[in-house]
Parts: C-alpha cells; sequence; structure tokens
C-alpha cells in the first residue's frame, strides 16, 4: 500500500470480537499527520452484516470488549493518557 498525501482514507485500526459481535474502530476521513484517534466504533455479526455504529464523544487510539458486563474500554492519549467506558 502507498499513502498518497491528502487522499489516502483511513478505514479500520483496532478490532475486537465477542461470541456473536465483530468490533472495528472506524475512520474513513483523510490520514492527516499524526492523527490516529477515532470516534466510530462499528459493529458486525459473523456474517458480515452490519449491527450498530457507536458515536463516541471522546477518540480513541484502541479499545476492548468487556462483552460479560456490556462494556467497551478505550484508550485516548491525545493530551495525556486516559482510559474512558461506554455501556454497549
Amino acid at each position: 500500500m502507498a499513502r498518497i498525501k491528502n487522499k489516502t482514507r483511513g478505514v479500520y485500526y483496532d478490532v475486537k470480537s465477542t461470541e456473536d459481535k465483530i468490533f472495528a474502530l472506524y475512520s474513513g476521513q483523510v490520514i492527516q499527520n499524526g492523527e490516529y484517534h477515532y470516534n466510530t466504533i462499528l459493529t458486525f455479526d459473523w456474517n458480515g452484516k452490519p449491527l450498530r455504529i457507536y458515536k463516541l464523544d471522546i477518540p480513541l487510539v484502541s479499545f476492548d470488549i468487556d462483552a460479560k458486563n456490556n462494556r467497551i474500554y478505550g484508550l485516548n492519549v491525545e493530551n495525556k493518557p486516559i482510559i474512558v467506558e461506554y455501556t454497549l
């Protein structure tokens, strides 16, 4: 893959799964210098069918899923490291 300045779009940056879903941190925006925090998580079933879009108020660089407690835990490091929690 070659990156074309001001034209290349980021897509999926971190992907996690549970027994019944796949979660993907998503951008879709043109990649800017040093930009790597994203505020959208897409969910799919194991057949690739889209299920839900989560729009986050704090953009993340990575995340994990706690399926048992229905939580998303995310990491934001823009200003200082911070761990955020969202209910699924």
